[in-house]
């Protein structure tokens, strides 16, 4: 037998005259009972030990019997992880170190929250799960002489879950956004507002500008880390639309009355309302010719005002 297992003894006695009376003499210290046909022997200690039985019939007529029994010792068991904690997804590797006992180990047997484990019959197998929680796990070592050890661990299957939302609508640039962290099970945080620019408050609030001639989208990536070290990434868009500065060009920029003054400006836009200055107005393109006249004796300087709508409504002015 092994530590602390049970093995059953029963006498079955022939002659004589039933009934049959019991005595268990010896190392009888580790039977169940000492006056009955079918005691259990538990040692809790390994080594070699002798119990006796002496049966009596109803007439006084006796006879024994002794029983030499064996008690080996169990191993030892200790599961070796690098961690008990961690991040979904990531591999741990595990290892049900035995000892003791015969040495030689026949059969490893890991039972519980068993799903995540590459293997559950092999001594060294690795927990990858992409659910966090709780797992309980144990292991079962049995040598070759039938004796046992067992050992559990909790693994923590960590990970944060980054959430947000912002107050943005899609307006012209510049576009302030006031986020809010809804995140679970986080420490820390790193934004990246997808325009260059980075942060760490758990709820921020940012400027985005669009000086280009399109629509910008900008991913915005919030990253939330747990205390652990484990992260989680999601994202949203916050979209600007265009209202790119209005610079006027102008070919030539001095002449002799009447001139012909080409003006341009900065293209996309949808409608372009021109005030050249002197009194006259038109609405076109972002380029236009318009003719300039002086009748003073002397030079004359024309403000330019430009106005310029997207196709968004976006408003700019320029002037020269």
């Amino acid at each position: 037998g092994c530590v602390g297992t049970d093995l059953p003894l029963s006498v079955n006695p022939t002659g004589g005259t039933p009934s049959y009376t019991f005595a268990w003499g010896g190392n009888s210290q580790y039977l169940s009972a000492t006056d009955i046909s079918n005691p259990v022997f538990r040692s809790p200690v390994q080594g070699d030990f002798a119990v006796t039985v002496t049966v009596t019939d109803i007439n006084g007529y006796h006879t024994s019997d002794t029983i030499e029994i064996h008690v080996h010792g169990n191993p030892s068991l200790n599961i070796q992880a690098a961690d008990s904690v961690v991040c979904t997804g990531a591999t741990l590797a595990l290892n049900a170190l035995a000892a003791g006992g015969s040495g030689f180990y026949l059969h490893y047997t890991w039972t519980g929250d068993v799903t995540p484990l590459s293997a559950t019959d092999i001594q060294n197998p690795l927990f990858n799960s992409l659910v966090r929680g709780s797992y309980h796990l144990r292991v079962t070592v049995t040598d070759n002489l039938g004796c046992a050890a067992a050992d559990s661990l909790v693994v923590e299957n960590e990970s944060p879950f980054a959430s947000f939302d912002n107050d943005a609508i899609p307006a012209c640039s510049p576009v302030v956004a006031t986020f809010t962290n809804h995140s679970d099970q986080a420490v820390s945080y790193t934004w990246d507002f997808g325009d260059g620019e980075t942060g760490t408050d758990p709820a921020p609030v940012h400027r985005f500008l669009n000086e280009s001639n399109a629509v910008q989208y900008f991913n915005v990536r919030l990253t939330a880390v747990s205390g652990h070290g484990c992260t989680h990434t999601t994202n949203g868009y916050v979209t600007v639309y265009p209202n790119p500065p209005l610079d006027i060009n102008r070919y030539p920029d001095m002449a002799c009355a009447p001139a012909d003054i080409l003006l341009s400006s900065t293209p996309g836009g949808h409608t372009y309302d021109w005030d050249f200055g002197d009194g006259s107005s038109a609405s076109g393109d972002f380029s236009i010719l318009h003719t300039f006249r002086n009748d003073t004796d002397r030079d004359t300087v024309f403000h330019i005002l430009l106005v310029s709508t997207s196709f968004f409504g976006c408003r700019d002015t320029g002037t020269t």
